[in-house]
């Protein structure tokens, strides 16, 4: 009983502070409907936005990958396993959103129109 009710008189002692991620999630949903909402309205801006937002999303996949793997070592192999399909997930999301924005299909759409 003494065990399970430390925790609860910790939090009572000190509420925990707000997340300051949480922001930053809101932030990017955000950004992300208003990138999605240029695109649906076919605007040269939100092409532009999208394509640097995939190829950010892809740098930051790829040096997070090489941290992980440098850090294999300080983990058990079962708590890594959920990561790196995370990892892959993500990275496959990446590539299919650089591939569709990057499609001479799609490009076409966002063209000046010529004078």
């Amino acid at each position: 009983m003494l065990t399970a009710t430390l925790p609860l008189l910790a939090l009572i002692a000190e509420p925990p502070a707000p997340r300051s991620d949480n922001a930053a999630t809101v932030a990017t949903l955000v950004a992300a409907l208003i990138l999605a909402f240029g695109l649906w309205r076919r605007r040269r801006w939100a092409w532009w936005l999208g394509v640097a937002f995939a190829g950010f999303w892809l740098l930051a996949l790829a040096g997070t990958a090489i941290i992980a793997s440098r850090l294999t070592g300080y983990a058990e192999p079962s708590d890594i396993q959920a990561y790196y399909a995370l990892l892959a997930l993500q990275a496959v999301v990446a590539l299919v959103l650089a591939s569709l924005l990057l499609a001479p299909a799609t490009r076409r759409d966002f063209l000046r129109p010529a004078a």
